[in-house]
């Protein structure tokens, strides 16, 4: 691949009181294009599929389930002053098998340098799950 091009891979794993999830253990893999590239900023946006397995409370109904989803996004980095590094990640997963359902992933944390290789991290994520319920209905005139 080209400077511009790249590959990855996605293994992330979550707990969730607010939603009763006990487990939520992500694996996946992507392909991502630099959209905007200098030495003091990258803009990138990527997609791919992720297979995903949750684990909820038995209180939900739903103990377990396995998903399949695709994989949207995109990257934004910028280095400042050689002390600071702000970072950025916005990723959608619209599920393959469970048609409706949305899960929307926000990362950003910043980096400051204390002194030679100690810093300061500030890390935040906001992980959201939407299900929409499509309802046929029929209009029989008589």
């Amino acid at each position: 691949m080209n400077p511009r091009w790249y590959a990855g891979g996605l293994f992330d794993l979550l707990r969730s009181d607010q939603q009763s999830l006990d487990l939520r253990t992500s694996v996946g893999g992507l392909i991502g294009r630099n959209i905007t590239q200098t030495e003091r900023t990258r803009f990138s946006v990527f997609g791919g599929i992720a297979g995903t397995r949750e684990h909820y409370s038995e209180s939900v109904g739903k103990p377990r389930t396995t998903n399949a989803d695709a994989l949207t996004g995109f990257d934004f980095i910028t280095f400042r002053f050689n002390k600071t590094d702000i970072r950025s990640r916005f990723s959608l997963f619209p599920s393959l098998t469970n048609p409706g359902r949305m899960r929307l992933q926000t990362t950003s944390d910043l980096r400051i340098k204390i002194v030679k290789d100690l810093w300061w991290v500030s890390i935040s994520t906001k992980t959201s799950t939407v299900n929409h319920q499509y309802e046929q209905t029929k209009t029989i005139w008589v």
